[in-house]
């Protein structure tokens, strides 16, 4: 019969216990913040294809509409500064101008709906020969940063298109 040595070690697996418990916790710690990382990636990126879809929407509402176009509807347009009211003629039908007033209405209450805090202008930068060429721009902040006007945004598409 082999005999059994006693030791006079006592505690040593609760240090290791509790070494492993913070070793896990840091660990997890560390996942949270890379979750949080992600989560805020992945909102940034919703935000950027909601700006180009509504630029791709206006641009196309833009582009068929030339009548508008030639007497200067789209030529400076701020969705901030001035806000657009839905004309009269939805249910009736709209001629060139009242179809301009209602795509600004509609573009408008898409960027509030769509991006938190977003400003959209359309600027007619220049003519190209015979083609008019404006510039679209989308705005928005999803950081709480104190002082920082829309206008400053970090957030922003700009989109030149040509009708």
């Amino acid at each position: 019969m082999q005999a059994i040595e006693i030791s006079n070690q006592k505690g040593f697996s609760l240090i290791e216990v509790l070494t492993a418990l913070i070793l896990l916790a840091i660990g997890l710690l560390g996942h949270m913040a890379l979750q949080m990382t992600s989560l805020s990636s992945n909102q940034s990126s919703h935000f950027r294809s909601q700006a180009a879809i509504l630029a791709n929407n206006i641009a196309d509402r833009i582009r068929l509409n030339p009548t508008a176009v030639e007497a200067g509807k789209y030529d400076s347009v701020d969705t901030k500064e001035s806000p657009y009211q839905e004309p009269s003629c939805n249910s009736s039908g709209c001629g060139a101008n009242d179809l301009a007033a209602l795509d600004l209405y509609q573009w408008q209450q898409d960027l509030v709906a769509a991006i938190p805090s977003g400003v959209g202008t359309i600027v007619r930068a220049k003519d190209i020969s015979d083609q008019a060429v404006f510039t679209i721009t989308i705005r928005w902040t999803t950081e709480k940063r104190e002082g920082l006007p829309v206008s400053d945004s970090i957030n922003r598409i700009t989109m030149d298109i040509g009708v």
